[in-house]
Order: structure tokens, then C-alpha cells, then sequence
């Protein structure tokens, strides 16, 4: 239970606002010209699943701001892949449930449903513009 709660707490740094200087001026992966928020916030949050479930901490971190990136330690990052891990291994369907506003950034929430049954997670991710600034799963 302390063990989780400290992962969850610790992915949750992530979310803290922002200054405008802690965003990057242009990201790594730019995406598609005129792609929507939503579409591009669904791009982050599957690649950001896909780089824990295979471990690539280099991937999951460059689309995030400079906070973002200072947050998610080698440490904390090695925690939620063996806490994560099984659960993003089993086929999933990541479903969008829906966006809210806080102060400049937008906060995308979804569920990922595994394909056999199992309990559902919650997978918040905050972005400003087309920079990570927050990822969370519960």
C-alpha cells in the first residue's frame, strides 16, 4: 500500500503547474501539421504507455517539459515499469473519456480497459500545447 502510494504520488510531481519558461520552445516529436489537441494528447498518452511497458525512458520523456523530465528520475521511472509493467503487457484498449481545463494546460483522461477482462486504470495526462507536463496512472 506505502509502495503505492508513494508511486502514485511521486508520477502525481509530474502534474504540477508550470512557468511559461519550464515549456520547451519546439518538441522532439512534432506532430502531424493541423492534428487536433485530442488526437495528438492520444499519440502522447499511447507512446507514453508504450516507452514504460518496454522500459525506454528516453522515448517516454521527449515530448515532456523540462519539469516533466527533471521529475521522472531513473529511480521513479524503474518503479512504475515494475509496478506498471503487467498491467500494460496484456492487450488494452486506451478509451478517451474526456478533457478539462487547469490554468494554461489541458488535462486528458482516459481508460484503459484490458481486452480480458480485469480492472480498468485511469491514465490522466496534462499537456500545454503539444508538451507533457503531467502524466498519471491510477
Amino acid at each position: 500500500m506505502m509502495k503505492t502510494l508513494f508511486l502514485s504520488l511521486a508520477l502525481l510531481v509530474c502534474l504540477l503547474p508550470l512557468r511559461a519558461e519550464d515549456t520547451p520552445a519546439a518538441t522532439p516529436a512534432a506532430p502531424a501539421k493541423g492534428a487536433s489537441p485530442v488526437k495528438i494528447a492520444a499519440e502522447n498518452a499511447q507512446r507514453l504507455l508504450t516507452s514504460l511497458s518496454e522500459g525506454n525512458r528516453d522515448v517516454f520523456l521527449e515530448n515532456g517539459s523540462p519539469k516533466f523530465q527533471a521529475a521522472m528520475t531513473p529511480q521513479l521511472f524503474a518503479e512504475a515499469k515494475n509496478k506498471l509493467g503487467p498491467i500494460l503487457a496484456r492487450p488494452s484498449q486506451l478509451d478517451y473519456l474526456g478533457s478539462l481545463r487547469k490554468a494554461e494546460d489541458t488535462v486528458y483522461l482516459y481508460r484503459l480497459r484490458p481486452d480480458k477482462g480485469g480492472d480498468d486504470s485511469l491514465v490522466t495526462l496534462a499537456m500545454r500545447g503539444s508538451t507533457v507536463v503531467g502524466f498519471f496512472v491510477n
